[in-house]
């Protein structure tokens, strides 16, 4: 307040009265107050004279007013009163409001959601949704669970894609193709910019109802293989990512856009990074490529495949 301050009456603040930071009423010049003040904490702070007439029955006046007391609260009620930093209408803790009406820290974790990022943010329950791995989704009370996703592009007809794996005795042997060809439409701008941004993932699952994964490979975005760019644009048409050492997992990609039936992706990975797990493989089996933009595309084996201990061969069937 700037100036002189001159007040008759009866002053009633339900909650901490905050004018500064430090909680008090600041007044450059002089004060003069008749009557009753009454809140739960008031610092006078005056830069001239202050000359204060106080009542003992502030108190009183105040339960009149309000049609209750004043004095107490009760925690929990769902009414935040003037000692409560917040009342939610219960005394659970773990929802940003404590058991006795108090702001729980920030960060605090509170509405139990599995599939959220939930932490306290200024008493407030802020909730992101949890961000699963590539070859994931959030499953309520369980978390992030391996999983195939259900929006993926397939090829045209189901036959035209394959998947080979070879299992060697020396890891370093290991490889798998797969092979995607006569694919739904797939323009450009699908494949996003694995030259900067978007890194591919190869997931391969086994099963339904519950499918275990069974290999997941990265082809990272950008970065550099030996002294070129491991991504390349192809013309117009798509991208090619190459990487001999595969350092996880994935040593070609190649994307091509095109329309019904003219898309076409293959993907060779190889080596000990590569993950592969012991043949026979349990069917059916599902392969997704995935990119970090959200877009997959899929092949799914239930019949027609040949294998053995060192080699699997399956030809894509419909879903």
């Amino acid at each position: 307040m700037q100036g002189t301050l001159d007040f008759y009456g009866l002053v009633l603040v339900r909650d901490r009265l905050v004018i500064n930071v430090d909680d008090s009423l600041g007044v450059t010049g002089n004060v003069t107050v008749y009557g009753s003040v009454w809140t739960a904490g008031l610092d006078l702070i005056v830069g001239g004279s202050a000359f204060l007439v106080y009542s003992s029955q502030a108190l009183l006046f105040a339960d009149q007013v309000a049609g209750t007391s004043c004095e107490t609260s009760t925690c929990g009620d769902g009414v935040r009163t003037y000692d409560e930093e917040c009342d939610d209408g219960n005394v659970e803790a773990g929802d940003c409001c404590s058991a006795t009406c108090t702001l729980e820290p920030d960060g605090s974790p509170c509405d139990g959601d599995t599939c959220t990022d939930d932490a306290c943010v200024q008493g407030t329950c802020a909730a992101p949704p949890v961000v699963c791995g590539a070859c994931q989704a959030c499953s309520p009370g369980a978390g992030c669970l391996p999983a195939p996703a259900t929006d993926c592009r397939q090829p045209v007809p189901p036959h035209r894609a394959r998947l080979a794996l070879r299992d060697d005795p020396i890891d370093a042997n290991d490889k798998l193709t797969w092979s995607w060809r006569t694919g739904e439409l797939a323009e450009l701008a699908d494949f996003g910019d694995p030259t900067t941004s978007d890194d591919y993932t190869l997931c391969v699952f086994s099963g339904d109802g519950s499918p275990t994964l069974l290999l997941g490979a990265v082809a990272p975005a950008g970065g550099l293989c030996g002294d070129r760019p491991c991504w390349l644009p192809r013309t117009s048409k798509g991208f090619a990512y190459r990487d001999p050492l595969a350092p996880a997992g994935l040593a070609q990609i190649r994307l091509k856009a095109g329309a019904g039936g003219r898309a076409r992706i293959r993907v060779v990975g190889k080596g000990e990074h590569l993950g592969l797990m012991s043949l026979p493989l349990p069917l059916p089996i599902s392969v997704q490529l995935r990119a970090d933009d959200g877009t997959c595309w899929a092949h799914y084996s239930a019949t027609g495949v040949k294998q053995d201990e060192r080699r699997f061969r399956g030809l894509a069937q419909a879903p």
